[in-house]
């Protein structure tokens, strides 16, 4: 998975509705090798409990295991490291 990909899923379902539309024609594609960039924790956060959620959650009460949001998390960060930005 790219890392416009994955900026794309990280945006689209971390809580802002339209966030991506509104900001996509101000957006300038590059390369972002060599580059430094920062995460959000809680919106990072937010994104993990997510994913975990459309995998495991079978009622809205139900919750992941924090060994399953931690193997999340570093996963998805494994993707955005193997891109090539520095975080």
């Amino acid at each position: 998975m790219g890392l416009l990909a994955i900026a794309r899923e990280y945006i689209t379902t971390m809580g802002i509705p339209h966030l991506r539309r509104h900001l996509e024609p101000y957006a300038q594609r590059s390369r972002l090798q060599d580059c430094d960039i920062a995460i959000d924790g809680p919106a990072l956060a937010y994104h993990i409990l997510a994913l975990c959620r459309k995998t495991t959650a079978k009622t809205p009460f139900e919750h992941p295991s924090y060994a399953l949001l931690g193997q999340t998390a570093i996963a998805w960060l494994d993707q955005v490291q193997a891109c090539g930005p520095r975080m």
